[in-house]
């Protein structure tokens, strides 16, 4: 994660790809795991968190699509990728 905000920061994705913004999305094993990984990336943005990053359990997955599926940011709200 930490790559991905400091190439974000740095503006790479500009140079590199001529877009404007992008999002991570992690799929990871349980809500608990969620709840590890948008802790540790609050960390590296002192507590603000970043809208850049959504995660999403299997389970949560597994029971929708993709692009119906509630992700969460790493902000701790839910978001789907079609809103």
């Amino acid at each position: 994660m930490l790559i991905y905000y400091e190439a974000f920061r740095a503006g790479e994705h500009r140079r590199e790809l001529g877009i404007d913004n992008f999002r991570v999305a992690t799929v990871t094993t349980t809500p608990e795991r969620v709840a590890q990984m948008i802790d540790a990336q609050k960390e590296m943005t002192n507590g603000r968190g970043s809208n850049m990053f959504l995660f999403v359990d299997e389970a949560t997955l597994a029971a929708s699509n993709p692009l119906d599926a509630y992700w969460t940011t790493g902000k701790g709200e839910g978001v789907r990728l079609i809103d």
